[in-house]
């Protein structure tokens, strides 16, 4: 089915990933993220059973900037959009194999839930949720093969918080790769589909 409403899901679900890759890109080549938007995905990663897709990205408040970068990749292909669309097809692979190994996918969604929990005390910090987020991803997507390798400068890929941002960066975009999956977002679709696509991101916008 790919009704209006359908479309502008799946866009939804694709800025939340194109977002956090974008600034993936960032941490790994400059060592430095805007915090606002970094602090925009990190919420989406512990909604686990939203009753509808705002709940998950707070309408669209939280993707904002992966719907206009979304919509400019769709408008038009620049050299800098290779680096993004090959973290997002690994992101989206990765999301794949995580559905194939069911004891890790339980693993994660009870660390999810667990910080969910610790993110109610007033004492926990945004550092203190990316350092278990990050933690989480290493003890489970990072297990899997083949993992994602983010390129960029040695002294920032080399720098704890920096690894950190970017390990939670990784679990924003396989949560909304989840999403899009459920939504029947396919591969394909961003070739075949990309008029609908456009059409949505705009409306959304």
């Amino acid at each position: 089915m790919n009704s209006p409403l359908r479309f502008e899901q799946r866009a939804m679900a694709l800025a939340g990933i194109v977002q956090p890759v974008q600034l993936i890109v960032n941490a790994a080549t400059s060592g430095m993220v805007i915090q606002d938007t970094f602090e925009k995905c990190l919420p989406s990663i512990l909604v686990q059973n939203p009753s509808n897709i705002s709940d998950i990205y707070h309408g669209t408040a939280d993707i904002k900037v992966g719907l206009r970068l979304l919509l400019d990749i769709l408008d038009g292909f620049k050299n800098e959009h290779a680096v993004i669309l090959r973290y997002c097809f690994a992101v989206l692979s990765l999301e794949r194999n995580l559905a194939k190994h069911s004891a890790i996918k339980d693993t994660l969604g009870s660390e999810l839930a667990r910080i969910d929990q610790l993110t109610k005390r007033e004492e926990f910090d945004t550092d203190q949720l990316v350092s278990q987020l990050a933690d989480v991803y290493e003890g489970t997507l990072g297990k899997l093969s083949p993992k994602i390798r983010i390129e960029g400068s040695r002294n920032h890929l080399q720098n704890r918080a920096n690894v950190q941002k970017i390990r939670a960066l990784l679990l924003s975009g396989v949560r909304s790769a989840v999403l899009w999956h459920q939504l029947g977002g396919r591969r394909w679709q961003l070739l075949l589909q990309r008029e609908g696509l456009r059409k949505s991101i705009k409306n959304l916008l």
